[in-house]
């Protein structure tokens, strides 16, 4: 076979093989053993109280626990499933992941409650979307209750207000709130 032949027919096959489909699956999709542990931040504010979140993953289910200073022994417990979806960059540049959480209630008349985040994992350090209110409403969102705030003698209190807000999937990664993940 002249090497005017062989070359190019080189050249096809080797194009072909590379060409195949790869059986290993895509780094950002089904990551949820990327999320699989105990994940826990320091001390934040959350309804005008002082606390501390836990959240554990395992599998596709997790628990998120809120440890209010003033209360370490009765935490707010909330539990639910989780699917990863694919990447996509974040107004910082970093690749997250979309994160669909979903709470399931306590009382079945309220049903299931879904929100659209998102979560960048960096050398043991986990990183959720910060909330981005949605005024259209329109497209991927979730509903929340509305909360105001009040401030008594020093002490903040959160207020219900009557009403809901739209909440978009973020698209800014909340670099101020970093969960460690626990070595134990």
């Amino acid at each position: 076979m002249s090497s005017r032949v062989a070359f190019p027919l080189l050249a096809l096959v080797l194009f072909i093989s590379g060409c195949s489909s790869s059986s290993s699956p895509d780094p950002i999709i089904n990551t949820e053993t990327q999320f699989e542990g105990e994940w826990t931040n320091n001390s934040v504010i959350r309804g005008g109280r002082l606390a501390s979140i836990t959240w554990s993953f395992k599998g596709r289910e997790f628990v998120k626990t809120t440890r209010f200073i003033d209360a370490p022994n009765d935490p707010s417990v909330e539990m639910g499933t989780f699917v990863v979806g694919t990447a996509m960059v974040m107004s910082s540049g970093v690749n997250a992941h979309r994160l669909d959480i979903t709470y399931h209630a306590e009382n079945a008349s309220e049903g299931p409650r879904t929100e659209f985040d998102a979560a960048y994992i960096n050398s043991g350090t986990l990183y959720f979307g910060r909330p981005m209110i949605s005024e259209s409403c329109e497209g991927e969102v979730y509903r929340k209750p509305s909360l105001g705030f009040e401030v008594v003698n020093g002490v903040i209190r959160t207020l219900e207000i009557d009403g809901s807000a739209c909440f978009a999937r973020p698209d800014t990664i909340d670099f101020d709130n970093p969960y460690l993940l626990s070595q134990s």
